[in-house]
């Protein structure tokens, strides 16, 4: 609610990955204290994404190491990316039982070509209030220019998450808006 309540131009928010194997908490928070320290020096970050869970870390440790920031004034809020739905929930559990910041949230991997965040995630995040932010919302390009656009061509991750002949419906009635002219109309 109070993020809604103000009122500026511009919103300052960041990801960062904590990465590494069983890194101890102190270690945690010193490298998520140094990350926001250096993408903000006087203003707090409006909201801190937390990029890829390591799910080798205790999640105690990780959501404390947020926590911390949140509780220092270097983030007013706290987000995630990409996890499962199952670790979200035990996240947010988590949160209320000790009195932490919640998520306010999830940015997931969702577009017309990927729609699987519709099963669980999604109706998560609206049902615990959580923000979607999507991520590859294009498709990695291919539904701004479909498998012949040059993003597709020269993107090797593009090639292995989709494929043409499988894609080709959804595609086709992209186009088929496109060319009514539906697209942006109100």
């Amino acid at each position: 609610a109070a993020f809604q309540q103000r009122q500026r131009e511009s919103v300052n928010l960041t990801q960062m990955r904590i990465a590494g194997v069983g890194v101890a908490a102190l270690e945690h928070q010193r490298i998520a204290h140094q990350h926001a320290e250096a993408g903000c020096t006087a203003i707090p970050l409006d909201v801190l994404l937390l990029h890829r869970w390591d799910s080798e870390t205790p999640i105690e440790e990780t959501l404390r190491a947020l926590e911390d920031l949140v509780r220092s004034g270097k983030a007013l809020y706290v987000g995630v990316s990409s996890m499962p739905a199952w670790r979200l929930m035990k996240a947010l559990g988590l949160q209320r039982g000790s009195g932490y910041s919640p998520f306010i949230c999830m940015q997931n991997y969702y577009n017309l070509l990927y729609r699987e965040e519709e099963r669980e995630m999604i109706p998560l995040c609206l049902e615990e209030g959580l923000g979607l932010t999507p991520w590859s919302p294009l498709a990695r390009g291919v539904l701004a220019g479909g498998p012949e656009g040059a993003r597709f061509r020269e993107d090797p991750l593009a090639s292995q998450r989709f494929s043409p002949e499988l894609d080709a419906p959804v595609l086709e009635r992209v186009h088929e808006v496109a060319r009514l002219g539906l697209l942006g109309e109100r």
